[in-house]
């Protein structure tokens, strides 16, 4: 869905069809609205939501892409500005293969004084990540210089590389706190921020 904004009624019905075009008529509906204000998980937490697409890469694997709205991002950042909050967190559902969260770094701009010490909490299922924001605002200039986004890409390794870590394990009658080793990459303009100037990102 897209075009989204916050007020807006939308309603949904499930009908069922065949091959021979029978539908039926008396399928569940469910109508809802969205917030006219920013969700929070807790007192000092705003919870983001964002535009989920899948996606399939060149290779014929799928990936989820989220692209999270400039206007609700700069809301979040004036509740850090503030100091009514100090994380913004997005949930996110865990496809088991590739996830991508997107933002506009020119947004990050807006975040100035206390905000400068919150993070970017994403938590899918049985991984979660928090990124400092001053790691962002730090890589704004880079980010614009190409095609200004930001992205933090996830991807479930079941390939090559967690067989050989499962393997590495069993030879050192040790256990994997991952059962399924992931790849963690933050990209400013579609190059990978390799150094994270000394702050704390937690995986």
């Amino acid at each position: 869905l897209s075009g989204l904004t916050k007020g807006m009624l939308l309603s949904f019905k499930i009908e069922a069809g065949d091959q021979a075009n029978n539908w039926s008529s008396t399928g569940p509906t469910t109508s809802f609205t969205f917030a006219e204000t920013l969700k929070r998980t807790d007192a000092s937490t705003i919870l983001l939501t964002g535009e989920r697409v899948r996606e399939a890469a060149p290779d014929g694997s799928m990936f989820t892409k989220i692209h999270i709205d400039e206007n609700e991002l700069r809301e979040a950042f004036n509740a850090l500005n503030t100091g009514s909050a100090s994380s913004i967190s997005m949930q996110i559902q865990d496809d088991r293969d590739a996830t991508i969260v997107e933002f506009s770094a020119h947004v990050l701009n807006d975040l100035s004084g206390t905000g400068t010490i919150g993070s970017l909490q994403l938590d899918l299922s049985a991984i979660q990540v928090s990124i400092p924001w001053m790691l962002f605002k730090n890589h704004v200039s880079e980010a614009e210089q190409s095609n200004g986004l930001f992205s933090v890409k996830i991807r479930h390794e079941a390939g090559q590389l967690a067989a050989d870590l499962q393997q590495k394990a069993d030879r050192e009658q040790a256990n994997l706190l991952l059962t399924n080793p992931i790849e963690f990459e933050i990209q400013a303009g579609g190059n990978t921020i390799r150094f994270y100037d000394n702050l704390h990102v937690e995986r």
